[in-house]
């Protein structure tokens, strides 16, 4: 079995030596089932503020980690106001949207 390393890229994340055994693709299947977990315990539950903090920031935990492991697609761009051009569908073009 081809076992990936994982970098610890983003401020905040740390993984576990049993998180950085696992391949990318079983650490990206577990945290989205605990983000799945996550979000219908919130949506079930009637918790207090201080409860409601506690989901969030495990919530926030398990997205921060899930993007790190995540591989990365293509570009983000953003649009250069300065130059007056426009991002459309993921074309830069002189024009704005009709």
């Amino acid at each position: 079995m081809n076992k990936q390393k994982i970098k610890n890229n983003i401020p905040g994340v740390v993984f576990s030596q049993k998180e950085k055994q696992k391949t990318k693709s079983e650490l990206l299947s577990q945290y989205d089932k605990r983000i799945n977990d996550m979000l219908h315990r919130i949506e079930f539950t009637n918790a207090t503020p201080a409860q409601a903090y506690k989901m969030y920031m495990k919530l926030q935990g398990f997205l921060r980690k899930r993007r790190a492991v995540k591989p990365t697609s293509g570009k983000i761009y953003v649009p250069r106001t300065e130059t007056g051009n426009y991002i459309i569908n993921g074309e830069v073009t002189k024009r704005k949207r009709s």
